[in-house]
């Protein structure tokens, strides 16, 4: 068996469920399989699932423990070469993807990937910047990585089930954002012999921005994961004495992150002024690095000085308005 399809599930709707699945079984070969993991839905979409089964199609149920835990599940299930994530609610162009590839013996494998959105203005994503396909440079990838947030999904690439149990790589349980980023930033770290294919596999269904909820949910979460990130980045940036504007960079989009959320604090009305001064201060950053208007922001957030934080939110506001004209 040479490629594992390992798709996570809580209760996708079965018409969702059944494009992503079809999407993939156009392709007529027994040389892959898929693998649903149900981390827990209702026993009438569970039993619907079921019915998709057949010589090529798995499926796992499980109790309810986050798209984490179940994504790991399908690694020890998938008996694969390779493994490709994909969620419930995507489709694969598998009509792209040439198998011979597998057989290079890389490690992992990216691709483009399509925004689908639903007033049909579909956006082609290249991460990679080549219009040939290549290896990959892993020092440029990791460089590339931590400075401007690049290659975070999971279900963009095609990894090997073998480097990733070797290096003991799965996604984080703990965590509840970031988490496929942390995932990523390991594979990057475990010098993977990586490839670039310039071709759009993967359809990825854009919806409604659900970052506010889950800050509202899942406050404390969202900023301990943020750290945890963060402080990840700047260990390997000193580790692998990466240029200094790279760990500026970090810094000063850390400010702006935090700043984010405290807007978004602000607007539900949530009292959180003494956590996010809490939080902030335990960041590394170096106020000399800030620009202007983030060390304005980096001050009013650890002093608590939140009548600053909203002139700087009006003026952010208008700034974008004008922006957009």
């Amino acid at each position: 068996m040479k490629l594992s399809f390992v798709i996570p599930i809580y209760n996708t709707e079965y018409s969702i469920l059944k494009r992503c699945i079809e999407s993939i079984c156009k392709y007529d070969n027994s040389n892959y399989e898929i693998i649903m993991i149900d981390d827990g839905s209702t026993d009438d979409l569970s039993r619907q699932y079921k019915e998709l089964i057949n010589d090529n199609i798995k499926y796992y149920k499980k109790k309810n423990a986050g798209v984490s835990a179940a994504r790991n599940i399908g690694i020890m299930k998938a008996s694969g070469e390779y493994i490709m994530f994909v969620d419930s609610d995507d489709i694969v162009f598998i009509d792209e993807l040439d198998f011979n590839i597998l057989n290079k013996d890389y490690d992992a494998i990216y691709f483009n990937y399509l925004n689908i959105s639903e007033n049909g203005n579909d956006i082609t994503n290249k991460e990679i910047n080549s219009d040939n396909d290549c290896e990959l440079n892993q020092v440029t990838m990791l460089k590339e990585f931590i400075e401007f947030d690049k290659y975070y999904a999971p279900w963009n690439k095609i990894f090997k089930r073998k480097f990733l149990i070797s290096n003991k790589i799965e996604f984080n349980t703990n965590m509840i954002n970031g988490e496929d980023a942390v995932f990523n930033f390991n594979v990057l770290l475990s010098n993977p012999k990586m490839y670039y294919c310039n071709k759009e596999i993967y359809g990825y269904y854009t919806a409604g921005n659900n970052y506010e909820k889950r800050v509202k949910n899942k406050f404390e979460n969202i900023l301990h994961d943020y750290l945890y990130k963060y402080e990840m980045k700047v260990n390997v940036i000193e580790k692998k004495s990466f240029e200094y504007r790279i760990l500026k960079k970090i810094q000063n989009d850390a400010v702006e992150q935090i700043f984010r959320i405290s807007m978004i604090c602000s607007k539900y009305k949530m009292n959180k002024k003494r956590e996010i001064s809490n939080y902030i201060k335990k960041f590394k950053i170096n106020k000399k690095d800030l620009s202007s208007i983030n060390k304005l922001k980096y001050n009013s957030l650890c002093k608590q000085k939140w009548w600053s934080v909203h002139f700087l939110s009006k003026i952010r506001n208008i700034y974008l308005k004008i922006k957009r004209r």
